[in-house]
């Protein structure tokens, strides 16, 4: 956390973000009525995402330059940190222990579940997969990680800005049975950008890999069964590989509740007045 300066980004600040959300997203599918009318309600629907955070994007890249200006932050707001390909490959052995630690709960919601897999799969298969693969990765790791989570932690630390933005990130996505996987996905984003020293392309890659995954799996009909259906075995096994799971999403926990822990700064690298946020 920069020293003096908790001016530079206040909970009125994230309350404006919010709003800048819920607008982008109805001026964009007014753009998308116009536009995408004759691909039908489920593609327009989905088309409706490209304007919608493209706006949200702009208008709060606008917005943070202009609240530098106006607050005479001493932070530089330059190029982010470096691509990690090793974190890349961590980001992926959490993303499939977040799918076995959360199945049993996910598990519980069948009507929901069915609900999303019928919604997600309708339409044209590309146009999702374009929107899900390419556009949402880019667009939400700018938003959520490059512009919310920067932001939050310069005035309220890295550890308090990865759960907020991993709170709003999940909240955001409007869905019961995506809450839980998105939060702690959030997490796991949140905490490799801040580990990376805001290595922005690091997490959109990890995004990108986790929805194609997701994407192409729902349509290949796996999404409705339970993940202990299909892969994973009963008895002793099965219980280490889900204990194992839910010790490496307890350990990502830990990690960032001592983010700011002096002892910690070869892992954890604090954010300073000369550092590139």
């Amino acid at each position: 956390m920069v020293k003096n300066n908790s001016r530079y980004f206040s909970f009125g600040d994230l309350i404006i973000y919010i709003l800048f959300f819920f607008v982008s997203h109805f001026v964009g599918m007014l753009i998308s009525q116009a536009l995408f009318a004759d691909y039908g309600d489920e593609n327009m629907g989905k088309l409706a995402y490209i304007p919608a955070f493209s706006i949200l994007v702009l208008i709060s890249t606008v917005y943070r330059r202009v609240r530098c200006s106006l607050t005479q932050s001493p932070c530089r707001f330059v190029g982010g940190g470096r691509y990690s390909a090793n974190c890349v490959l961590f980001g992926i052995v959490m993303m499939f222990a977040i799918s076995i630690a959360t199945d049993p709960l996910i598990a519980m919601f069948p009507n929901y579940i069915a609900e999303y897999v019928e919604s997600f799969t309708s339409g044209d298969m590309w146009v999702t997969l374009i929107v899900t693969i390419i556009f949402a990765p880019i667009l939400e790791e700018i938003f959520f990680r490059a512009i919310l989570l920067k932001d939050m932690s310069v005035s309220w630390g890295p550890r308090i800005g990865i759960i907020i933005s991993a709170s709003i990130f999940a909240i955001l996505h409007f869905n019961v049975i995506q809450v839980v996987p998105a939060f702690l996905m959030g997490l796991v984003m949140g905490y490799i950008y801040m580990y990376t020293r805001r290595g922005l392309s690091t997490v959109i890659v990890l995004h990108i890999i986790n929805n194609l995954i997701a994407s192409t799996s729902l349509f290949w009909g796996f999404g409705v069964n339970s993940i202990w259906q299909r892969y994973l075995p009963d008895g002793v096994f099965g219980i280490i590989i889900y204990s194992s799971s839910v010790a490496l999403i307890l350990f990502v926990i830990l990690r960032i509740l001592l983010f700011n822990n002096g002892n910690n700064n070869k892992i954890i690298k604090k954010i300073t007045l000369t550092d590139k946020i």
